[in-house]
């Protein structure tokens, strides 16, 4: 298979090869489980990190919700970030954490009046980028009529998340979301949330099943080919499929690559682009190169 100049790990080749192989003599049973941020798109720009697409409302740049927001939403991610990276913490501990922060959050943003608009100008500003050949991915799978299921803790929500996608061109109708919902009125103010919240430590909980219209579309596949940049992301692909490939996208440097390494089939690593994934994609569905 073609790398492109990647930096790839591959811990057992052979196997990935043979999971191909399995999968292509069966490509009308194949579906897509893919993260958003930071999998879809490159961590970095110019070697800078990109912030989620929720800080561009907190950037005094934009303004978009006013003085008062910005100053007091820093100060929930002055409380609540560094609950992410403690080591002392458990995935429960963690969850509990940022599910609190997302709620205290998320009453700020309708006392300031969010509304869908405002997502709208978010998302013209967020300076997140498609990783090269999403688009071209996200085509061909549309052409053969595979579903792609994106599942993301985005705290914008779903509606951000399409409108991102609408404004790249690939909002397919057989692109689905499973991320946080925000409730809006009549007039697209934003009035409440629902629960269960989903965050970057509690994705692995999401079961398809429970996702009517999406489990119906994939309830007769058997095969998964899954995109993340952590271990979350794989747990999510093990649990709803019943065969997966696994390909991570991480830096070379984080924590726990060596436990990442042994979860997934394939690792490009130091924001490499899609071409690889996108490969091994069309050897599945067999279209030519």
């Amino acid at each position: 298979m073609k790398s492109r100049g990647l930096e790839l790990y591959i811990k057992d080749y052979a196997n990935l090869l043979r999971k191909i192989s399995k999968f292509a003599k069966h490509p009308e049973k194949l579906y897509i489980i893919t993260d958003f941020d930071r999998t879809l798109t490159y961590t970095c720009i110019n070697n800078k990190k990109i912030p989620s697409l929720i800080s561009v409302l907190r950037d005094p740049k934009f303004g978009i919700l006013g003085e008062d927001y910005i100053r007091r939403a820093h100060e929930l991610f002055n409380k609540y970030h560094p609950y992410e990276h403690d080591p002392s913490l458990n995935i429960e501990e963690k969850n509990s954490l940022m599910q609190r922060w997302w709620r205290e959050h998320y009453s700020l943003l309708i006392e300031k009046g969010l509304r869908r608009q405002d997502i709208d100008k978010a998302v013209s500003y967020f300076k997140g980028k498609l990783r090269e050949y999403v688009k071209e991915f996200f085509r061909v799978a549309h052409e053969y009529k595979v579903p792609i299921i994106i599942i993301s803790s985005c705290g914008l929500g779903s509606y951000a998340v399409h409108k991102y996608l609408d404004v790249h061109g690939i909002n397919y109708d057989n692109v689905y979301v499973i991320s946080n919902e925000l409730e809006w009125d009549s007039n697209g103010k934003m009035v409440g949330w629902k629960e269960p919240l989903i965050t970057g430590f509690s994705k692995y909980l999401i079961n398809l099943k429970e996702f009517r219209d999406i489990y119906e579309v994939i309830k007769d596949k058997d095969y998964g080919l899954v995109f993340g940049d952590n271990e979350d992301d794989y747990i999510v692909g093990k649990n709803n499929s019943r065969d997966m490939i696994a390909i991570g996208f991480v830096m070379r440097d984080v924590q726990n690559f060596d436990i990442l390494a042994e979860e997934y089939n394939a690792l490009i690593t130091n924001d490499g682009d899609f071409s690889f994934a996108f490969d091994v994609f069309k050897r599945i569905i067999k279209q030519p190169f």
